[in-house]
C-alpha cells in the first residue's frame, strides 16, 4: 500500500513538472526591453487604433523571431562573405516587415514611421561616431 502511495505521488509530481514545462514552452517569451520600448513609442507616435495594436505587436514579434533565426544561422562567423549574405537576408526581412507594415498603417502613419526610422538611424550613427 505504501509503495502504491509513493508511486502515485511520484507520478503526480512528474505530471506537474511536465505540464509546467509544456506551459512555459507554449507561452510566447516576454519581448525584449528594446522591442517593448519600440512598440510603446510606435503606439504613442502613430496613435494606433485598438485594431492596429495587436497586428503591429505580432509583426514586431515575427520580425524579431526571423532576426534571431538569422543570428543563430550565422553564429559568430564573421567572414566577409558571411557578413554580406547575412546583410542581404536581413534587408529581405526588413523589406518583408515594411510591406506588411503598409497593410496595417495608414499613409499618414507610414510617414510618421519613416520619421521614426530616420531618427533611429541618426541616433545609431551618432553612437558609432562617439565610439571612434
Amino acid at each position: 500500500m505504501a509503495r502504491l502511495l509513493v508511486r502515485g505521488i511520484l507520478i503526480g509530481a512528474a505530471l506537474a513538472v511536465a505540464s509546467a514545462v509544456f506551459a512555459q514552452q507554449a507561452s510566447p517569451p516576454n519581448p525584449p526591453p528594446e522591442m517593448q520600448r519600440r512598440f510603446a513609442e510606435a503606439k504613442e507616435r502613430l496613435q494606433l487604433t485598438p485594431e492596429q495594436e495587436p497586428k503591429l505587436r505580432a509583426l514586431f514579434q515575427e520580425e524579431a523571431s526571423k532576426v534571431r533565426a538569422l543570428q543563430a544561422k550565422y553564429g559568430t562567423d564573421d567572414a566577409y562573405a558571411t557578413r554580406a549574405e547575412k546583410g542581404r537576408e536581413l534587408r529581405a526581412i526588413r523589406a518583408d516587415f515594411r510591406g506588411k507594415l503598409k497593410t496595417i498603417l495608414t499613409p499618414e502613419q507610414m510617414a510618421e514611421w519613416d520619421k521614426m526610422v530616420e531618427e533611429r538611424r541618426d541616433e545609431a550613427k551618432e553612437r558609432r561616431q562617439q565610439t571612434r
